[in-house]
């Protein structure tokens, strides 16, 4: 029996709205409060907004956020950090500072910097906690940061950028496709997957096998590739269900499919 559910949340535990609704709270609460089940929220957001969902949920569990950079334990005490080093830092936050049509956002010491105002979800915006912060890149200088991400309704341009970031910096970071407009970049090693093996090892004592994992992007694969169990979301990246053939997919996040296959589980 699996002891470890592993949810990502856009595209996964929210629905199309980014909230999280009362079926899904209902189903998760008993789960971990009647099955002892442990709970992890593993998302590219930041701190702040994963522990709004916990709490929501009525529920203590572990956080991964920033896409691993940080792991909070239960006691919302922060267990593991590793960040973009400052000289690499530096240079993201100036590689697409003149592009209009490219948002440079970073997250840095739960606060959030973006180069322009520009909203590319609205939807998604009004779901997040922090305000938007505006930066120059003399002020990342000599700052470590939580993760830098790029969104822009142009994926080709994302796409280009993605290039251009790996030939210069490859050795030194992560990236990945949160969605079709969202690029984000991580350390070098910092992934979901990753902050999972740690919480394995180092935190539960429960071996990989044991846990189960929901996701939607690309910045899940490494978590789905090594749990014991995965699904990926029907609304799942095609390039994700392309690369994991295997993982069997459930249900959208607008139908709840998480919900409905833990409840298939576990009760």
């Amino acid at each position: 029996m699996y002891q470890v559910i592993v949810c990502d949340l856009d595209g996964t535990l929210l629905d199309t709205n980014y909230h999280i609704n009362e079926y899904t709270k209902k189903i998760l609460k008993k789960v971990v409060m009647e099955k002892n089940i442990h709970l992890i929220i593993a998302t590219g957001r930041n701190y702040i907004d994963a522990k709004k969902v916990l709490n929501e949920i009525g529920v203590s569990g572990f956080i991964i956020s920033c896409n691993g950079s940080e792991i909070y334990n239960k006691e919302k005490n922060k267990i593991f950090n590793c960040y973009i080093n400052e000289k690499t830092t530096y240079r993201l936050c100036k590689i697409a500072y003149l592009e209009k049509e490219i948002t440079t956002q970073i997250y840095y010491n739960n606060k959030w910097y973006v180069q322009n105002y520009f909203v590319h979800n609205p939807k998604l915006q009004a779901s997040f906690s922090m305000k938007r912060i505006g930066y120059k890149p003399i002020f990342f200088k000599n700052k470590p940061v939580n993760k830098v991400f790029f969104t822009s309704n142009n994926k080709n341009k994302l796409k280009k950028l993605e290039k251009q970031i790996h030939q210069e910096l490859h050795s030194q970071i992560e990236s990945f496709f949160s969605s079709n407009y969202c690029l984000e970049i991580t350390e070098k090693l910092v992934t979901k997957g990753t902050a999972l093996e740690f919480i394995s090892k180092k935190c539960l004592y429960i071996p990989l096998e044991k846990f189960m994992s929901f996701g939607d992007g690309m910045n899940d694969k490494s978590m789905l590739s090594i749990s014991g169990k995965s699904f990926i979301m029907k609304n799942a990246d095609p390039i994700l269900k392309k690369k994991l053939p295997n993982i069997e997919i459930i249900e959208s996040n607008k139908n709840n499919g998480v919900a409905v296959c833990i409840k298939r589980y576990f009760l």
